[in-house]
Formats: structure tokens, C-alpha cells, sequence
């Protein structure tokens, strides 16, 4: 599943993503994913929120090697689509999901 940090939000979490270290993460949004920019095979997408919050793991129950592992902007993502050159993933596990409701 891909994830989206809005631009607005990049001095917000930034500072605090590391490439080589795993991450827990908590109140974000789950939304469906445009289908023109896919690069998964996940029709959803996760969305950093001004509710979302972050914890770096010091014990990764599976450590990524730091030669493997790289922080891309949009721009560079979109490059890789359809190149067959490498493979973009975004590793991680939704353990609960927080609905919204809105009434008019």
C-alpha cells in the first residue's frame, strides 16, 4: 500500500523519518488511490493527517537493511512507474482503523 505526505505536512513529520529505521504509526487516513498514479497493486492509499502520530521502533521485528530502504519524494516516485527498473514498496500493517462520520 502506498502512502501520501502532503506537502503542507513535510515539515511536520520529516524531521523525524529516517531512511534504515521502522516506524509505528497512528491516526492516519485511508483513502482510495488514483488509479492514474498507482504504484501498488493496493487500491487504497494512507494519508498522514494532522491527528497523525509517530514512534520510531527500536526493536524491528524486521530489520530492513539501509542500502535497501530510501525515502522518495512524489516526483521520483512517478519517475519509477512502468521503468521496470525498481520496484517501490512501502512496507507496513494497519492494526486498527478510526472512522469518520460526517451528517449534513
Amino acid at each position: 500500500m502506498q502512502a501520501s505526505v502532503n506537502v503542507s505536512r513535510l515539515a511536520t513529520y520529516g524531521l523525524y523519518l529516517r531512511a534504515g529505521s521502522m516506524y509505528s504509526f497512528a491516526g492516519f487516513d485511508v483513502t482510495q488511490c488514483n488509479q492514474n498514479f498507482r504504484l501498488s497493486h493496493s487500491s487504497l492509499l494512507i494519508r498522514f493527517s494532522d491527528a497523525t502520530t509517530l514512534a520510531e521502533l527500536t526493536v524491528p521485528s524486521s530489520p530492513i537493511p539501509k542500502e535497501c530502504f530510501r525515502f522518495r519524494n512524489h516526483s521520483e516516485m512517478l519517475g519509477l512507474a512502468n521503468t521496470n527498473t525498481q520496484l517501490p514498496d512501502i512496507i507496513g500493517e494497519i492494526t486498527a482503523v478510526k472512522r469518520k462520520f460526517y451528517f449534513a
